[in-house]
């Protein structure tokens, strides 16, 4: 499902994209690895800031920053708040 919306990202298809790492997180109690996790949220707060849905993507990093410090997961924590501020910038 992550790479899915990777693939519908890049080319352009938001709507298929938010729709692919939305079932991807939906799974997430499913998956043991955390990297799988981690790039659906990154790639679901991306593509909603790209389509200017900026509380939502405000709403994501934030989701995966609280999963990031629950897991202990430093790199996760800092690409989080580094997203986190960038999207805040775009206001």
């Amino acid at each position: 499902m992550v790479l899915a919306g990777d693939q519908a990202a890049q080319a352009y298809a938001t709507a298929e994209a938010i729709d692919a790492y939305q079932q991807a997180l939906a799974l997430q109690n499913e998956v043991e690895d955390f990297d799988p996790i981690r790039g659906a949220y990154e790639g679901l707060g991306s593509v909603l800031a790209f389509a200017n849905r900026i509380p939502e993507s405000l709403e994501t990093y934030q989701a995966l920053l609280a999963l990031a410090e629950e897991k202990g997961n430093v790199a996760a924590q800092i690409s989080a708040l580094n997203k986190l501020a960038s999207t805040v910038a775009l206001r």
